[in-house]
């Protein structure tokens, strides 16, 4: 269950709020925002090209 939790991106956004305001957070918030900020510029990527690919 682990190894699951590590994959799932909505893990790290989870735990940067539980950071952000209680204080305590599993991951380290510098690795919520490395794994998010990771995946918003892989998304973007895979958006924008096939973004190109569309006929109108």
């Amino acid at each position: 269950m682990e190894i699951a939790a590590r994959m799932d991106p909505l893990s790290y956004g989870v735990d940067g709020l539980r950071g952000s305001l209680i204080g305590h957070s599993s991951f380290g918030i510098t690795t919520d925002f490395f794994v998010l900020g990771i995946l918003v510029v892989l998304l973007l990527g895979i958006g924008s090209c096939l973004f190109d690919k569309i006929q109108v």
